[in-house]
């Protein structure tokens, strides 16, 4: 911990971008919360590289504000620095940044996508199923496995979505409900409902 006032001031004097990004990955291997300051300013930095390590050190580091920032994060300039930024929300069950998720994920954010199956809530389930069928399958599949998979999700939201999978009616939408079926044990109740709408879906 001693290690990171000496690192801060240091990257403050200025460095090359090399030797910056070498101390941010240091600060984010030592995961102190001391870290976050400078961190939150790495994420203006004019180097697209820098910045990408910056939002996966703040993740790292637990820093208070470390979700506002991260949030700012998804409408940087840098493809790849959306995508980190994204993930790492997920990654800290940053509950509050939903809102901006869903608007990350409708301007092209795939991981962003992710993240909300990952944080979504009972009332934000509602939100998720309107994109069934407006999404490709192939992008919304992976996040309602996620969903129903977290047993930490209220059961009756996890049916919701077993409900909207079998209106779709697809061969897609029956492979899905197949496959998480087997992955959960017989006497689950979303198994079950999952086991059933695929057989509807067979007929």
């Amino acid at each position: 911990a001693r290690a990171v006032a000496p690192l801060v001031a240091r990257a403050r004097r200025g460095l090359p971008p090399a030797m910056l990004e070498q101390v941010i990955d240091t600060l984010a291997v030592l995961g102190q919360p001391d870290a976050g300051p400078l961190l939150f300013e790495m994420l203006s930095h004019r180097r697209a590289s820098v910045r990408l390590r910056a939002v996966q050190a703040i993740a790292s580091c637990h820093a208070r504000g470390a979700d506002r920032a991260l949030t700012s994060s998804l409408s940087d300039s840098s493809a790849e620095v959306r995508a980190a930024a994204a993930t790492r929300l997920g990654d800290l069950g940053a509950t509050t940044a939903i809102d901006s998720l869903f608007l990350a994920f409708d301007r092209g954010v795939p991981e962003a996508g992710m993240a909300i199956a990952r944080l979504a809530r009972p009332e934000d389930v509602t939100r998720v199923l309107a994109l069934v069928g407006h999404v490709p399958f192939s992008q919304m599949g992976p996040i309602l496995v996620e969903m129903l998979s977290r047993d930490a999700l209220a059961q009756r939201s996890r049916l919701e979505i077993v409900a909207r999978l079998g209106e779709q009616a697809s061969a897609e939408a029956r492979g899905l409900l197949e496959t998480f079926a087997q992955s959960r044990p017989a006497t689950d109740p979303v198994r079950r409902a999952a086991e059933s709408a695929a057989a509807r879906i067979a007929q």
